[in-house]
């Protein structure tokens, strides 16, 4: 079973239930051998119309890997793309853990204005480091 590994910022501000909720939802979760996984943990629309998408990045390399740019792409359940923006991030994740991340999306990325999408988005990542 595959254990979370938090960033320091996220490891001195998640609440006690926060982390708890973390790992229950984490408990059992398989990250795919020799390649990234993503789940969503959280989403949610923001007052001014962007999201956040908070998720779970599974390093399923036998390696720490150091995640520097990403370029994140949220899409509805049926394939229709929600957000879409390229972040900086320090990112270094341990091999075969999960680390909590959350990506606040500009309005700007926004790509419909369609809020009816439920939140059980698909969130993809590709590492541009």
């Amino acid at each position: 079973m595959a254990n979370i590994d938090f960033h320091p910022v996220w490891d001195e501000q998640v609440t006690d239930l926060e982390r708890e909720r973390l790992l229950q939802f984490a408990s059992g979760k398989i990250i795919e051998q020799d390649m990234l996984s993503i789940i969503l943990f959280r989403g949610k629309y923001k007052k001014n119309g962007a999201i956040v998408a908070t998720v779970l990045i599974g390093n399923g390399y036998d390696r720490m890997i150091h995640l520097k740019k990403v370029h994140v792409e949220v899409l509805a359940q049926d394939g229709e793309p929600i957000a879409r923006e390229s972040f900086t991030t320090d990112l270094q994740i341990k091999a075969n853990a999960w680390q909590p991340w959350s990506f606040v999306f500009q309005k700007e990325s926004m790509l419909t204005e369609d809020k009816s999408k439920n939140t059980a988005w698909i969130v993809e990542i590709e590492n541009q480091s």
